[in-house]
């Protein structure tokens, strides 16, 4: 199963219902987080939405502007953000999420969008999720 099938299956399920952790231990008292109830975990489409949430902004300086806006370019196209959401559910089964889950989540999610560049310009690829790819529209070096 790929990961385009996998968000496919996991959305087709009720995935705006918490999922009962059912080995949770009574002394592992959860805080309400972020729309989280005691002894739940949140769906996939819940931390999607709360990573999205907080990865939005600018990740780069304003300058120099033709370096750090070829960055930032791929990041504002969207994506699946399978590998961020998977970092925030292994952090969760452990309990409340960490602040710095958001953070290794993050880091996971601009490792992994700098391979997808390098991917478009070994490829030669002119397109990526339907738009020019950062080596298409900033040149190859400015992309790396």
């Amino acid at each position: 199963m790929n990961e385009t099938d996998l968000m496919k299956e996991n959305y087709s399920k009720n995935s705006d219902q918490p999922i009962p952790l059912a080995s949770v231990s009574a002394t592992n008292d959860r805080h309400e987080n972020a729309g989280q109830t005691k002894n739940c975990l949140h769906s996939f489409k819940e931390l999607y939405g709360l990573f999205e949430e907080r990865f939005k902004g600018r990740h780069f300086p304003a300058q120099p502007e033709q370096l750090y806006d070829a960055s930032q370019y791929l990041l504002t196209l969207g994506g699946k953000r399978i590998r961020p959401v998977m970092c925030l559910m292994g952090n969760e089964m452990f309990g409340e999420i960490k602040e710095d889950a958001y953070y290794v989540a993050s880091a996971i999610e601009l490792f992994h969008n700098f391979t997808l560049i390098h991917d478009d310009i070994m490829d030669h690829a002119p397109l990526r999720r339907g738009m020019p790819t950062a080596h298409t529209r900033y040149g190859e070096s400015t992309a790396l």
